[in-house]
């Protein structure tokens, strides 16, 4: 099965080709199951970053990194933050490590203390249930509610819970994974007041800034007012962005000199180091990719497109389209199919989904699914995944 090329920037996609892909998505299925579950793109890397890591490995620059290295990188962040999102980072305060959950890991331990309350918005990104859980913390978890064709922060719930409980951190992330919300400046507002008056460390997971859709736009919570800055830390990476997640390397930008100094509170020890090819590849991302991105949003938005058309044939869904990412949550509650939905997906249609489960209790009955693949790819998932709620 060849996939269509969808654009100059990208060549065309052999399935057989994906299968022998060693990366989790694609090793750990089948070959008669698709892999759908995930958060990786099936798109070529942009041949800018081919090069660079091609001319790195020639020239055998595999060692240790040089300072200079981290401090460019961290320059480029600053400007591509400055530019398309409308935040003023100080480079000085940029911190390059490995990952963004390494990162929130660093802040947890940094800024809370065992025992303490860290509040987040779910169903959300497993890992912030195990990360907040692995290092002895409490989860203060809120459950985002339907409303008008779209997900919302139930201000009154939250205001009531955190005078109740007390949390010290807030952990946002936006736009939102698996829900594909790009909150609005309002709601962000009033969700860094409360932080605010509640003197909550606020650390923002925007890793999936970058893939958002026409007609909304991503606002940074440190860039709603330089007093919320202050107590905000903003982790991005341009693992999602480009396609690089296994060459690891993230940043963390501290919107103030107190926030970035008691950071230090955390081992050094404790977050690893970079690869030379991951800060490489950031590095030519956020200069040269701009092409290739317009690119994959081109067919992220046609895909999004084919799906919005799929769901249609199944009202019961009630599918609300992602405003960024190129994740889906789908409503299977009407289907009435307990636990284990995701597995029994599988089971019966060979697509490999992520249970909505793993996501909080918030997400019984829904599962995730990723739609940044080929069209041909998409319409086998969605034809296969259709016979199964029709037929079962």
């Amino acid at each position: 099965m060849i996939l269509e090329d969808a654009s100059p920037f990208l060549p065309e996609l052999d399935i057989d080709k994906l299968r022998q892909k060693k990366g989790a998505k694609w090793a750990s299925v089948g070959h008669d199951q698709i892999p759908a579950w995930v958060a990786d793109m099936d798109f070529q890397v942009a041949p800018e970053i081919q090069r660079v890591l091609a001319d790195t490995v020639e020239r055998g620059d595999l060692g240790y990194l040089d300072s200079q290295s981290g401090k460019y990188l961290s320059e480029l962040f600053a400007t591509r933050y400055h530019i398309r999102h409308g935040l003023d980072v100080d480079p000085g305060l940029v911190r390059i490590t490995s990952d963004v959950v390494q990162a929130i890991g660093g802040c947890i331990f940094a800024f809370t203390d065992p025992g303490d309350k860290v509040l987040f918005l779910t169903p959300t990104y497993p890992p912030f249930f195990s990360v907040v859980s692995g290092l002895s913390r409490q989860i203060m978890d809120i459950d985002l509610v339907r409303e008008n064709d779209t997900y919302v922060i139930d201000f009154d719930a939250l205001q009531e819970a955190v005078a109740d409980q007390r949390p010290t951190m807030l952990l946002l992330c936006n736009p939102h994974n698996p829900l594909g919300r790009v909150f609005t400046r309002t709601e962000l507002e009033t969700l860094a007041e409360i932080a605010l008056v509640n003197d909550m460390t606020i650390v923002s997971d925007e890793i999936h800034c970058d893939l958002v859709f026409q007609g909304y736009k991503h606002i940074p919570i440190a860039a709603v007012s330089d007093e919320v800055a202050k107590k905000t830390v903003t982790l991005s990476s341009a693992s999602k962005t480009f396609n690089i997640a296994g060459l690891h390397c993230a940043q963390m930008a501290f919107g103030s000199k107190e926030l970035f100094d008691s950071f230090q509170r955390c081992p050094s020890v404790l977050l690893g180091g970079v690869s030379s090819l991951g800060i490489a590849a950031a590095s030519t991302a956020y200069a040269e990719g701009a092409l290739w991105l317009d690119a994959i949003m081109e067919i992220l938005n046609s895909n999004r497109n084919t799906l919005i058309n799929w769901t249609k044939q199944f009202p019961s869904m009630g599918f609300i389209p992602p405003e960024a990412t190129y994740l889906a949550w789908i409503n299977l509650r009407f289907l009435d199919l307990g636990c284990r939905l995701a597995d029994l997906i599988t089971e019966k249609t060979g697509i490999v989904l992520s249970d909505g489960l793993s996501f909080g209790k918030a997400g019984a009955g829904y599962v995730r699914l990723n739609f940044a693949t080929g069209k041909t790819i998409l319409e086998e998932i969605l034809e296969r995944l259709g016979n199964f709620i029709s037929h079962g």
